[in-house]
């Protein structure tokens, strides 16, 4: 009886992750410019907010799972900063270029593409 206890909640553990990884999608920042500071990311669509998100950076690379199932075939707008001096803002130089790594960019989410890779953009 245990043991058909065990089984039965694994076989529905095992399906409720199938589940979220078929509807599940993740951002990968790689190669980011520096391994510190907090990295801000959000994504829209149109006027409506998808999400957003704060993650403390340690390593050269992020990776973010994100719910973009209700988006497939829609054009979503990301925008991202590396925020490296603890001001919770996208510093500007006296030019009006970002001093600190950067990325805006649009995707459109696809059913059978998981994985959306960007890389930060330094002025």
């Amino acid at each position: 009886m245990r043991k058909q206890f065990i089984f039965t909640a694994l076989a529905i553990a095992l399906g409720m992750n199938a589940e979220v990884q078929s509807t599940g999608y993740s951002f990968y920042f790689n190669n980011l410019p520096y391994a510190e500071g907090t990295l801000f990311v959000s994504a829209a669509y149109g006027d409506n907010e998808i999400f957003r998100k704060a993650i403390e950076i340690d390593s050269e690379a992020v990776v973010i799972s994100v719910d973009l199932s209700g988006y497939v075939d829609k054009d979503i707008s990301i925008n991202a900063f590396q925020d490296l001096n603890e001001n919770r803002a996208l510093d500007f130089d006296s030019y009006g270029r970002p001093v600190e790594p950067c990325l805006r960019t649009k995707i459109t989410p696809k059913e059978d593409k998981g994985v959306y890779e960007f890389r930060m953009i330094q002025y």
